[in-house]
């Protein structure tokens, strides 16, 4: 898994840390050859991500703000180390992720536009804000709630066309404002991390339908032979961040997985 330090200018990854899977761990001669020293002990993701964090704490670089995905949403030790740090987050969560909006109420994030933002006074909770994509700037709409904790918020991003929710859960620290724009531009910094990854150089094996030789190219170069190989178009493609905001970008995205980019 990587993270990104993304600002208005430009993105960098600052830290990777291998995950392998404990069936891996677990086996001798996998272990060799992959060469995955014997004193590696199996970690979560999150837990990975928390040494990246500490990393940065020791180091004094941590950023202000950190995005992530449903993987890093869900996990409460990650997210209170973050909060500790008095660093705010907005990371994905699934839509069965409970939230307390009253105190000893929780409800699931899908029950909140029902319960919260439907009806006529309710509509105008949502407003409309232009993300940047890899076709371009898309519009969604977006609307946020206060829960039962002061600092904590549900962020919900619908699709303008279907309807599709993405909901998100934010921690913004004490003293600090926040304003709608802000928790959509720190939710956009999960992108690129995967624009990042397609840009960098990397010296790979191709497989042996490409020839089997070991030659640098660039990252978005060798995922479009590798989709050539295994027709994976899941790809999104590079995606640009949204402008001021700038934080750390927690990831491990599918595509990269799908793609083999780890073990290359």
């Amino acid at each position: 898994m990587y993270c990104t330090y993304a600002t208005p200018r430009g993105h960098a990854l600052v830290a990777a840390r291998i995950w392998a899977p404990p069936e891996q761990l677990d086996d001798p001669e996998r272990r060799n050859t992959l060469g995955i020293p014997d004193d590696v002990e199996f970690q979560t993701k999150p837990q990975l991500a928390k040494d990246i964090v500490a990393d940065m704490v020791a180091d004094q670089t941590l950023p202000g703000w950190f995005a992530g995905d449903e993987v890093y949403g869900r996990s409460r030790e990650l997210r209170d180390y973050i909060e500790a740090q008095s660093a705010g987050y907005v990371l994905r969560a699934g839509c069965d992720f409970r939230v307390e909006m009253t105190p000893g109420t929780r409800e699931r994030v899908d029950a909140l536009v029902t319960t919260h933002l439907t009806g006529r006074k309710q509509r105008k909770r949502w407003e409309i804000r232009s993300v940047p994509g890899s076709k371009g700037a898309r519009a969604y709409a977006w609307a946020w709630l206060g829960t039962a904790s002061r600092n904590h918020h549900v962020l919900i991003r619908k699709h303008l066309v279907s309807g599709e929710m993405a909901y998100h859960y934010c921690y913004v620290p004490p003293g600090r404002p926040v304003t709608l724009t802000t928790l959509v531009r720190v939710a956009c910094l999960r992108w690129p991390i995967e624009e990042t990854l397609c840009a960098t150089r990397r010296s790979v094996v191709f497989p042996t339908q490409l020839g089997g030789t070991r030659k640098e190219v660039p990252g978005s170069e060798w995922l479009t032979r590798r989709r050539k190989v295994e027709g994976d178009k899941s790809m999104p493609g590079n995606q640009r961040s949204c402008p001021g905001a700038w934080g750390g970008a927690l990831g491990d995205p599918r595509d990269m997985a799908k793609a083999g980019l780890l073990e290359a």
